[in-house]
């Protein structure tokens, strides 16, 4: 399992997320995926890794499990596929984002435990 906390700027996630599709075996963690508003998007906070979630969401098999709390607290099975940080959409605005995440499935932490258990 790798978790990842820290600068959550699209540049420094994704490297991060990256890195972490070579070394995981069970589990990649990203704190701070859905902003709660655009004052989060600001990079002292969630910043803009709203759009690495978007794009593995939108652009990958990989399965992807954001939580409905905890500033979207997202879990990624693994093995899971890197992504290629020029293709990630830097124009994606949270308008959108946010449009796009309110019409998917989001987890309850009940519902991660069962998924996690049940592997």
């Amino acid at each position: 399992i790798i978790y990842i906390d820290a600068n959550h700027d699209l540049d420094y996630v994704s490297r991060d997320y990256n890195n972490s599709v070579i070394r995981a075996k069970k589990w990649i963690i990203i704190h701070d995926m859905i902003p709660p508003n655009v004052k989060f998007t600001d990079s002292s906070l969630c910043s803009d890794s709203y759009r690495l979630l978007y794009h593995l969401m939108t652009q990958t098999k990989n399965l992807i499990y954001p939580l409905d709390n905890d500033f979207g607290l997202t879990f990624i099975k693994c093995p899971a596929k890197t992504v290629n940080i020029g293709c990630i959409d830097r124009d994606l605005n949270f308008n959108k984002f946010e449009n796009f995440i309110n019409s998917q499935k989001l987890y309850s932490n009940e519902e991660i435990v069962n998924i996690i258990n049940g592997e």
